[in-house]
């Protein structure tokens, strides 16, 4: 069975690239009869199975662990705790409880120090094309049926023509993730081959030094609409400094003073609207119409998939005594 990262392969190659099938076979290895079964699946919603959670003989101490970790922060980088003085701290503290094997702890600090951004800082060289875009959140406050929330807003922005979208949330989940980008997809009837995204835990399930592995369920959104994400290093936002820029546009313009409403749906369809008018600015640097420019992205973007993913979420819940 084919991992989701080789259907989206697949999927990027001969839909968006327009690759022949004979051309996706050399460059996949899989069959004809793989290539045509995974290009023709317009419906790539997840089936949620349940899940059981593992535990682990660490898990007591993760708490702890972290605490000692953001201790380091502002030390000299030699006396910072290593993987093997957590392990031996941890020995002495608790020598009839701990019995993790340093092998668990080791790759859980990794994954915890990159979380921190206590890892080495590490650089990418980005170019930008007419069919990318970037994405990241921002923070705004907003009142809702006299009811004042602390919400974000995600911004997808197309670097090339300097368009950006934006879409009000109560909070920064993979769910407003996803609906944010696919009313913007729909907004705009066509999707980028690729998009930069940030660290987001949204997107992003565990970061290891040179490896991210993605939430399965954003993965299954990457490949319904045919996309590449592309990660920035951790704590470097100058990699997609142009959505960096655009938040902060947004909220001075859109979201001062707090906007008031009804009806989050209908007032994230009015930013849309604005997104459209702000367009007709030229641009910073081109000297034409951003409009113009964006015109021409579109030209060189795919179209929508028609049929439209499902976003949602399955939770766990234990009732009580009284069946609440």
């Amino acid at each position: 069975m084919l991992t989701m990262d080789q259907i989206n392969n697949i999927r990027f190659l001969k839909r968006t690239q327009g690759k022949t099938y004979k051309e996706v076979e050399e460059i996949t290895g899989a069959s004809y009869k793989t290539i045509k079964k995974y290009e023709e699946i317009d419906n790539l919603t997840p089936k949620i199975k349940p899940t059981i959670k593992r535990t682990t003989k660490l898990d007591p101490f993760k708490k702890e662990i972290r605490k000692w970790l953001i201790s380091d922060k502002g030390r000299p980088y030699k006396q910072r705790h290593t993987a093997k003085r957590i392990h031996n701290r941890l020995l002495e503290k608790y020598p009839n409880t701990y019995t993790a094997s340093y092998r668990t702890l080791a790759k859980f600090v990794t994954s915890l120090k990159k979380e921190l951004n206590l890892g080495k800082e590490e650089f990418l060289e980005l170019k930008h094309f007419q069919d990318e875009a970037q994405v990241d959140f921002g923070k705004a406050n907003f009142i809702e049926k006299g009811k004042k929330i602390q919400g974000s807003y995600l911004v997808l922005t197309l670097p090339y023509s300097n368009a950006g979208f934006v879409q009000l949330f109560r909070g920064a989940t993979q769910e407003c993730l996803l609906e944010g980008l696919k009313n913007i997809f729909n907004h705009i009837g066509k999707v980028p081959s690729k998009i930069w995204f940030d660290n987001l835990s949204a997107a992003v399930k565990v970061v290891n030094k040179k490896e991210r592995k993605l939430n399965k369920f954003f993965e299954n959104f990457c490949a319904h609409y045919s996309f590449k994400p592309v990660f920035c290093n951790p704590a470097s936002g100058n990699e997609k400094g142009n959505v960096e820029n655009k938040v902060g546009y947004f909220r001075r313009n859109y979201l001062v003073p707090e906007p008031e409403f009804n009806s989050l749906e209908n007032f994230n369809k009015h930013l849309l609207a604005l997104c459209e008018t702000d367009h007709k600015r030229i641009h910073y640097q081109k000297r034409v119409s951003i409009q113009k420019l964006y015109n021409e992205q579109l030209q060189n973007m795919q179209s929508v998939n028609p049929v439209e993913f499902e976003v949602f979420r399955i939770e766990k819940r234990k009732a009580n005594k009284y069946c609440n």
